[in-house]
């Protein structure tokens, strides 16, 4: 599953790098696919010029912004000699400010990646289950599994407080990544997953 908006747009086109925004879209596949730039929140630019034939595609192909400064790291040459231009909000969308703040959507990124490879039911071969009502968007929640390990990912990337009930689960869960206001309440035949804004949460189940 890609996160991948159309490809006239970024991912996080409209947040900061920090933002639960960004930590929430970057929770729905557990992994980037996705543009350049994407993993430290880099913007969607609109009215950049057309290169290449990228035609709206162009905005989301800036050059990668690695520190502060006038061409963002990317080259030593004179700014107006950039193929396309860079916008670092001063600073704060580089790969320096984000090494820096261990709460930075490029941290949480890393994060997401190690366990898609350290966690068998976040990887390749793992099942996918939706388990919330198609009818109802928000909270977005699937279950990714192996033959021994479940994980329950949840997703709301909306401004309101929203809530899932999904089958009761056979163990208890651990939180490994979380972005947001999140609780998991345990029932009887039903559990509740209430979230709070622009929240996520990947879950994963005890093993024995």
């Amino acid at each position: 599953m890609s996160t991948s908006l159309p490809l006239s747009s970024r991912i996080v086109a409209l947040v900061s790098s920090t933002s639960s925004s960004g930590l929430s879209y970057s929770s729905i596949s557990t992994t980037l696919r996705d543009d350049n730039g994407d993993e430290i929140g880099m913007r969607y630019q609109p009215d950049v010029p057309d290169v290449e034939g990228a035609t709206d595609r162009a905005g989301s192909r800036t050059p990668m912004q690695w520190e502060p400064g006038p061409t963002a790291g990317f080259s030593t040459c004179a700014v107006d000699s950039l193929y396309l231009p860079v916008s670092t909000d001063g600073g704060l969308l580089t790969v320096r400010a984000q090494e820096a703040d261990p709460r930075s959507l490029l941290h949480y990124v890393r994060h997401l990646l190690r366990l898609r490879r350290d966690v068998p039911a976040l990887g390749n071969e793992a099942g996918w289950t939706l388990l919330s009502d198609k009818m109802r968007p928000y909270p977005m929640v699937y279950r990714r599994s192996t033959a021994d390990d479940v994980c329950i990912v949840a997703v709301n990337p909306s401004a309101a407080s929203v809530s899932a009930s999904i089958p009761t689960l056979s163990a208890p869960v651990e939180a490994i990544a979380q972005s947001g206001k999140v609780r998991y309440k345990r029932g009887a035949t039903t559990d509740r997953i209430v979230m709070g804004p622009v929240s996520a949460v990947v879950y994963r189940l005890s093993r024995p």
